[in-house]
């Protein structure tokens, strides 16, 4: 599997971010809301991986604070979800990463990402473009 390294991936991202906001490649707000989510990964605490190399992923709608749905991230998953905006998570059934609506194209769409006080949970806040649960739930 492979392995990143986590600042390197985080300052990597920050840099391409920022380039595109600062020469206006960018039509939309994407980056800018990008830029300010890295940043503020960038200054966070460190994560606290258990010792399989993973931290407890929840994710919420950004606008009706709704629990959509928890899974497991590792490092490969945050640098996805950072780079990509959709949530993705760590199978540890399947020991691969998944990114929620890769086949039912409801995705995750992240605008944040937060770490709890103890730096062992990660909140992604988004909007799903569809129900969450494999059930039609929205939850």
């Amino acid at each position: 599997m492979c392995t990143y390294n986590y600042e390197v991936v985080l300052i990597s991202v920050i840099v391409a971010n920022v380039f595109f906001y600062v020469f206006g490649w960018t039509k939309t707000a994407r980056y800018v809301g990008s830029v300010h989510m890295i940043v503020r990964l960038a200054y966070a605490p460190i994560i606290k991986w258990d010792d399989k190399g993973l931290a407890v992923a929840i994710a919420q709608n950004v606008d009706t604070g709704a629990i959509l749905m928890q899974g497991f991230i590792n490092r490969d998953a945050l640098a996805t979800t950072i780079s990509s905006r959709k949530a993705t998570f760590f199978s540890r059934s399947r020991a691969t990463l998944w990114t929620k609506g890769e086949t039912s194209d409801n995705f995750i769409n992240i605008h944040d990402i937060f770490v709890d006080c103890d730096r062992d949970s990660i909140i992604y806040h988004g909007k799903p473009d569809g129900p969450t649960c494999h059930t039609g739930s929205e939850t």
